[in-house]
């Protein structure tokens, strides 16, 4: 059991107490860089690290990296030249005429202007008014051909399968163009 109480210097380690005592009797030096003071062997490894982190930068100049007086003006020049051909380019679009809206535009138009007639029209049967007069589509949004003998529009493949039948089909001369 007299082992267990032996001192730590005996066992092989540091005591503390008499080290701290050792360290503020030790004089303390300056660093050359930084200016902080340590202890003789600290210091050794510390100017070390020291002259890595606190090296000698070089003086960034601001003037050497910002452009030429002659460059910011070519510059402002080709700015103002985009901006004009800008402007000139959009001048023809902002005075078109409404029929010259794309033609998905015009389409949904006249779907939803047909939606609101179709709504009159049944609004007119339920109160037994009389029906108003139908309002044609417009020929350029009409997209579908018509027949040559009876005049009625279809679809592309559509009219592919009635052209070639409505003359046979229809010969007691009922259609428009007959």
């Amino acid at each position: 059991a007299p082992e267990a109480f032996a001192s730590p210097v005996a066992a092989g380690q540091p005591n503390l107490e008499l080290e701290a005592e050792m360290a503020a009797a030790e004089p303390q030096l300056p660093c050359p860089h930084c200016g902080r003071t340590f202890r003789e062997k600290v210091l050794q490894r510390h100017v070390g690290t020291c002259q890595k982190v606190n090296r000698e930068r070089k003086v960034f100049n601001a003037l050497e990296h910002a452009l030429p007086a002659e460059a910011i003006k070519l510059h402002k020049q080709a700015e103002r030249q985009e901006k004009k051909e800008k402007a000139k380019q959009k001048q023809p679009d902002a005075i078109q005429p409404a029929e010259q809206a794309p033609a998905w535009k015009m389409k949904s138009e006249a779907f939803r202007n047909a939606i609101k007639d179709a709504r009159i029209v049944t609004k007119c049967m339920k109160e037994g008014k009389p029906l108003p007069p139908a309002r044609p589509t417009a020929p350029e949004l009409d997209d579908r051909t018509p027949c040559p003998h009876c005049g009625r529009r279809f679809g592309t493949t559509q009219a592919e399968r009635h052209i070639p039948i409505c003359p046979k089909g229809r010969g007691k001369g009922g259609g428009k163009g007959a």
